[in-house]
């Protein structure tokens, strides 16, 4: 990371001031290097800075702090995945009401998106979980998105359902970008319980 913004900034001056931020990132985000990842958005005032600062303050477990920096997904493909992570960082929190909130915001965003979407919204607005054969039906979310709705039912629905709720979000949790490592965190708990 460091030869390749040196190479930027010989090449592009000013113009690149920030080449490395985004690579840089996603892996520090993906080593797990918290630390080192909030120093970097800390100072970031822009709105991705701000994302990534919440992020990061979420996977360390400080939730409230993240709240606080009021941080709002307007792209409206990332709005349903954006609210559902807050409901599973809420719940693993223990903020309940919080946390239902962020899932019933996440359930109106998710039925208005794709198929897989609606069919997860389905599921989550329900008080009773959903069946093996039921979730048989749905398919792997789209290629860089971690399984969200999984965690999401094991939280909403934890003493019953499928046993696959524990099992299913480390199968599709593939990218090391966020919610990688809040996924693993909410599906090793649940397989400890």
């Amino acid at each position: 990371m460091n030869s390749f913004e040196k190479q930027w900034l010989a090449k592009h001056g000013i113009r690149g001031q920030d080449p490395g931020h985004r690579p840089q990132r996603f892996t520090l985000y993906g080593l797990g290097d918290f630390a080192e990842l909030e120093k970097s958005a800390a100072t970031d005032k822009s709105i991705e800075g701000k994302q990534m600062l919440a992020i990061v303050l979420i996977e360390q477990g400080r939730l409230e702090e993240a709240l606080k920096l009021s941080v709002v997904e307007e792209d409206a493909e990332e709005k349903p995945w954006h609210l559902a992570e807050m409901a599973i960082a809420c719940r693993s929190a223990g903020q309940e009401a919080q946390a239902n909130e962020w899932l019933d915001k996440a359930i109106k965003a998710m039925e208005g998106g794709n198929e897989d979407l609606a069919h997860a919204a389905i599921f989550l607005s329900r008080a009773t979980p959903p069946t093996e054969s039921e979730l048989e039906g749905g398919r792997p979310a789209a290629e860089g998105q971690s399984h969200v709705p999984s965690p999401s039912y094991g939280q909403k629905f934890p003493r019953g359902g499928p046993r696959n709720f524990s099992r299913s979000p480390a199968r599709f949790n593939l990218e090391r970008s966020f919610p990688y490592h809040l996924v693993n965190r909410v599906t090793a708990a649940s397989q400890n319980k």
